[in-house]
């Protein structure tokens, strides 16, 4: 994969992980970061499950936010999302 993908878990939760994170627990309001060409896999919680929104970016912008740092395998995961206007951000762009 050659993008950059931003995941919105709304509502259930589940597990992210990559081998820089390790297992990370994913609750509602929850977002995770998905780098391009980092090994990674995820799931739903086989009860809960979960409601997700996703977005996938490519090129100079996308390029731009892994550099800088801004996301970065070891700290995939932004806790608490959903307060800050996450879901308003994607629904926009979507």
């Amino acid at each position: 994969m050659d993008a950059l993908q931003i995941v919105l878990v709304a509502s259930g939760g589940g597990v992210f992980e990559t081998r820089a994170s390790g297992s990370v627990a994913i609750r509602a309001g929850d977002a995770f970061v998905v780098l391009p060409g980092v090994w990674h896999r995820y799931r739903p919680d086989a009860t809960s499950g979960w409601e997700e929104s996703w977005l996938e970016i490519r090129g100079p912008v996308a390029n731009r936010l892994i550099e800088t740092g801004i996301f970065n395998a070891a700290e995939p995961v932004a806790h608490g999302t959903l307060e800050n206007g996450m879901s308003e951000a994607l629904a926009a762009v979507h």
